[in-house]
């Protein structure tokens, strides 16, 4: 994974938009390196951080039940 800490978003003045990065090399790049982040205004109430004890972690996994085949999703190209 990719971890990334910015004390604020936009640049220098905190300029909203939506910001492209990737890899510069061409073959990862077309392999889909790259991403968007989008920066919202600091006055934008849509997306708000989370309160007080709200913040949980959890872990995905596959229901199994005993008896039946597990079967994992596969994507082939």
């Amino acid at each position: 994974g990719l971890d990334v800490f910015l004390p604020s978003a936009g640049g220098k003045w905190s300029l909203p938009g939506d910001y492209v990065y990737g890899n510069g090399r061409l073959p990862y790049s077309q392999s889909g390196q790259w991403g968007l982040l989008r920066v919202l205004p600091p006055t934008d109430q849509r997306i708000l951080p989370l309160e007080g004890d709200a913040v949980s972690s959890k872990q995905a996994g596959l229901d199994h039940v005993p008896g039946e085949p597990r079967v994992i999703p596969t994507v082939a190209k």
